[in-house]
Order: C-alpha cells, then structure tokens, then sequence
C-alpha cells in the first residue's frame, strides 16, 4: 500500500513522539553546566584566590594548553556536582579538589609549560638533604639507617669528595615528588650568597629567596649545581599552575627568558628564576653543597602580600571563561 504521508509529515510524527517519550520518563533540555559555587568558595581566604588567578592567568596567557585547563575543570566539576547533589559540599576543602584534579592527571599536564632555551645557562637544585641522601646514596656507601638528618660530617665530605659511581643507588633520578624537578639559575643563587654570606642564617636566607615554605627550622638543605647539558634539549619549561598547585607557596609568572620566579617569603615579592624539567639521572657529575641546617630565621610571609603581587588577579567575569570550557 503506497504512503500518503509526505517526509514533512513524518518528521513531524517522529518529533512529537519523541518529544512524549521525553517529557514521559522527565528529561529535560540540559542546563549549562557552571562551577559558580566553587568559584565563590575559592575567593577566601588568600591562599584560595591565588590558586584560581594562577589558573585563569596560566589560561589567558596559554601558559597552558587550553585542553590541559579544560581537563582540570571538568574534573573538578565532576567532583564538586556530585558533592552538591549529595549536599555534601559544606565540609570539603575545595583547593583540595583542585589538587587532586591535577594529581589525576600528573604527568601529563607538568612539565608543559612555556619552554626555556637558554644554552648558557647553568642551573642548581636546593632539596632536602634527607630525602636526597635516602634516594640517591647507596646505603652501604657510610653505613647509615634511614633517619630524621644526616651527620654533618658525611655531608661535607661529599660536597669535597664527591660521590663515586658505586655509592650512587641504580636509577637515582633528579626529582620530587612528582615526577619533575625545580630548578633555578646557578648565578641567581651565587649572587645571593655572596650578598648574604655573612649571615649565620644563609641557609634560611635561601629557603626564603626560592619560596621553599616547607622546609622548617632543623631540616638540612643541599644545593646540586648540574653538570652541562646534564637536562637534553627542549626539557627545560617555566612552571605553570599545574606544577605549582601542589605547593604552598606558589605564584604564574612569565619573567625574561619565559623563566618564571620564586616567591620571596620575605616580601611576597619575586625572588630568583625559576624552571622545571623531567627527572633526569643523578650522576657522579654533579656538584653537592651542603648548605646547612635551617636556623635563625622565622619568614614574615602572608598569602595577602603573594597576592598583591599577582600578575593578574581572579575576576568576576572569569568564572564565564571557565565555564565555557564544561
């Protein structure tokens, strides 16, 4: 039998059923997806809005990839809907979503900042001297148990001796915790030093001057100048809010050379460049100085001076350019 019903027709028919079976189960038109609570619970106290104008100036200036930013948000706003829908938001920490978003997607979003090529430059490392020692020194190398410090005198005697091949563990790598290391310009520090060395409390100088707020009164710091060509070609990148939203202390900035910079505990000023690489192995060519333990000096940071000199503060109409990425 022929149809006399036209394709206009049909559509039409087609429509309205659709449109009824809809409506029968309760679905609705979707509503734009927004972040505006969480937005609004990351603007207090400091420390807070300072994590979120890392990540809108790091956007704005595609310091990062658009698509790396679009990941973070999603997944904070995969966590923080559900946490609505359950009416559960009142007692989570919201930079600790913003946190873990990253970490799920580390290390794909480090180490992808603007890149640096400075050939001349020589660069150094200051970590802690414990968890340096446990994970780049051979245990048999002095005979020492794990423990909360390491004695000065072995210390010393490898920034004069240096480390041979064997005393150094298989696979030690240059890193932290994530996989990547912090660096800065070697003529930054040195500088640094010879203005302060006559300070009894140089080694807190220096935590203060590269904004490393986690290390306290008593821990023990090492300085690693590289080798030459110790980080290969094109592995040298300025910091972006990715790498830095696990820290303390952290502020995007793009200085000469797209070097970023410290934060200077003391002023909440810039203090030395900054970069990060990949890991890299640890070899008997590096140079170990030990710095000394952290003593003497309490810093007067405040998270409100970090942000007074922020390069682009959070605002209201960010929470739109966000948004657009859901």
């Amino acid at each position: 039998m022929q149809n006399d019903v036209g394709p206009y027709s049909q559509r039409m028919i087609r429509l309205r059923s659709l449109l009824k079976r809809w409506f029968r189960v309760g679905t609705r038109l979707p509503v734009p997806r927004t972040l505006k609570t969480w937005y609004h619970a990351m603007q207090k106290p400091p420390r807070r809005e300072m994590m979120l104008s890392n990540l809108i100036y790091d956007f704005v200036t595609n310091r990062m990839s658009q698509h790396d930013v679009q990941k973070v948000v999603r997944r904070v706003a995969d966590r923080w809907e559900k946490l609505e829908r359950n009416k559960s938001t009142g007692g989570v920490v919201p930079e600790r979503i913003l946190i873990e978003a990253v970490e799920g997607l580390v290390p794909h979003v480090i180490c992808t900042g603007p890149k640096i090529d400075d050939k001349n430059a020589r660069l150094s490392r200051v970590t802690g001297a414990v968890p340096w020692y446990d994970n780049t020194v051979e245990s048999t190398a002095h005979g020492l148990p794990k423990r909360d410090e390491i004695p000065d005198h072995i210390l010393l005697d490898i920034e004069k001796n240096g480390l041979r091949p064997d005393q150094i563990q298989r696979n030690a790598q240059v890193r932290g915790i994530w996989p990547e290391a912090w660096v800065t310009r070697s003529d930054d520090l040195d500088a640094f030093c010879a203005a302060h060395a006559n300070s009894d409390d140089l080694p807190a100088r220096v935590r203060d001057y590269l904004g490393m707020i986690h290390y306290d009164d008593g821990d023990q710091l090492v300085r690693l100048d590289y080798p030459k060509n110790a980080v290969p070609p094109g592995q040298l990148f300025a910091p972006t809010f990715a790498d830095g939203c696990g820290t303390r202390v952290y502020r995007s900035l793009t200085g000469a050379g797209n070097w970023g910079r410290t934060v200077d505990l003391t002023t909440g000023g810039q203090g030395a460049a900054e970069a990060v690489h990949p890991p890299i192995p640890f070899t008997s060519r590096f140079k170990v100085h030990y710095l000394n333990r952290v003593e003497g000096r309490t810093h007067a940071f405040g998270y409100g001076s970090l942000l007074a000199n922020c390069p682009r503060r959070w605002q209201a109409t960010d929470e739109q350019l966000l948004d657009s990425l859901l």
